[in-house]
């Protein structure tokens, strides 16, 4: 009866490490859970906004953008160069956190909308990081 329990208790020990949050289940976060929405307003100037659907926080959030540019320009500290990528690879939020179902928030003016995906972040404040 001890030998059958230990297999049960190992499969506890593997549930207790999924993170309840909210009204929502964190098993990890991935770049998948990063989404970029961009809008078109006027004169060829886009909206972009990056949302952590994540239950934990996410931070260094790395998208490829290739052939980024902007006619006016962009905050670095919402969006830049990432440091130690190759060209066409940018920093959102100048690295910091984004909150669980928070957004960062950038506007660049360009003739036609520029591609974006998430490649990379780090998973912060939460139990499975």
């Amino acid at each position: 009866m001890a030998q059958e329990s230990k297999p049960l208790l190992a499969l506890l020990l593997c549930l207790s490490l999924v993170i309840t949050k909210g009204n929502c289940v964190c098993t990890g976060c991935t770049n998948a859970q990063v989404a970029i929405i961009q809008l078109l307003g006027e004169t060829n100037r886009f909206t972009a906004k990056v949302t952590n659907l994540c239950c934990c926080d996410v931070r260094n959030v790395v998208v490829f953008a290739p052939g980024f540019e902007s006619d006016v320009p962009v905050d670095p500290k919402l969006f830049r160069r990432s440091p130690g990528w190759k060209k066409n690879y940018y920093l959102v939020g100048d690295g910091n956190t984004i909150p669980a179902n928070e957004t960062v928030t950038f506007h660049y003016v360009w003739h036609t909308m520029i591609k974006m995906k998430v490649v990379g972040l780090t998973v912060s404040n939460c139990l499975l990081d």
